[in-house]
């Protein structure tokens, strides 16, 4: 069951008259594209990012009400923004805990602009002009023209490091905070119709501290099974002892393996020649594996 907790719509909250097109485009009013959505550690705030219009607003979670609005300015309606040329037709708007706003900046494709991250301090007045403190752009090599279209990301890892997803421009660094590039990847796909290799922007990428996070396997030796824990995270486990009527008699609970320890002895007291089966169960990632004796 699920339950909506919090709804915000764009009709009822913002300013219509701001994305009115001219009678003679016959079009109406603009599709401002959302496509990002955060809200800052102290749950009292919402960032949303809109790429079509180039334009970030802040709302006050508990009134719904916009508080502030950064980036283009869109028609002489429009006066309640920090206009700002910092980003245009961007992805992935992030509060960060700081308070900072970090950005996937496409940045006009079509006008030959780079594109870039960009990470900016939130204006105190209207006045304040914004500025980036931390900025990358995507042409630091020869290898790309560092422009992006569309699509992108970035996240930044556990060690303090950031992983772009460069978008359109087939391109995925982790790069340190002094902007040294560590890991580098292009992505590529077959055109069948071109018979030839094309490149593949991702729309949005993230990371994984293992790849075997909660692995284990299992040993029985007369009444006591042993666990492997072979992946690279703590687990614990459960065990469950099923008699050959197809009941569950008896479970065991383990104390948590460390993942440097690996392995862990758990005894049951149940008659093995009336054991069916024994279930073990990873309590972290669900998993489990079934010993079959009769």
């Amino acid at each position: 069951h699920s339950e909506i907790v919090w709804l915000w719509e764009m009709r009822e909250n913002f300013p219509l008259d701001i994305l009115a097109i001219p009678k003679e485009n016959d079009r109406g009013i603009i599709n401002a594209h959302c496509n990002a959505f955060s809200v800052d550690k102290n749950n009292e705030y919402v960032y949303v990012g809109f790429r079509d219009i180039s334009r970030i607003i802040k709302i006050e979670k508990k009134s719904k009400k916009i508080v502030a609005s950064y980036g283009k300015k869109l028609n002489d309606a429009d006066s309640l923004v920090n206009v700002s040329n910092l980003f245009s037709f961007h992805h992935d708007t992030r509060v960060l805990n700081d308070n900072t706003i970090m950005v996937l900046n496409n940045d006009d494709f079509n006008a030959g602009k780079i594109a870039s991250v960009e990470i900016f301090k939130q204006p105190k007045t209207m006045s304040d002009i914004i500025k980036p403190s931390w900025s990358f752009k995507f042409n630091f090599d020869t290898l790309n023209s560092g422009k992006s279209l569309k699509l992108g990301n970035v996240k930044i890892l556990e060690n303090g490091n950031y992983l772009i997803n460069e978008g359109s421009s087939n391109r995925i660094v982790e790069i340190t905070k002094s902007k040294k590039v560590l890991w580098d990847m292009m992505l590529y796909r077959k055109d069948k119709e071109k018979n030839k290799w094309v490149n593949f922007g991702s729309y949005r990428i993230d990371f994984s501290t293992s790849l075997y996070p909660y692995y284990f396997s299992v040993g029985l030796l007369n009444n006591t099974v042993t666990i492997f824990n072979e992946g690279d995270f703590n687990d614990n486990y459960k065990m469950e002892i099923v008699n050959k009527a197809g009941i569950t008699i008896e479970t065991v609970n383990s104390k948590k393996i460390i993942s440097s320890q690996k392995t862990i002895q758990l005894k049951f007291n149940t008659l093995f020649n009336n054991v069916k089966s024994i279930k073990i169960t990873s309590v972290q990632s669900k998993k489990e594996k079934t010993i079959m004796l009769n």
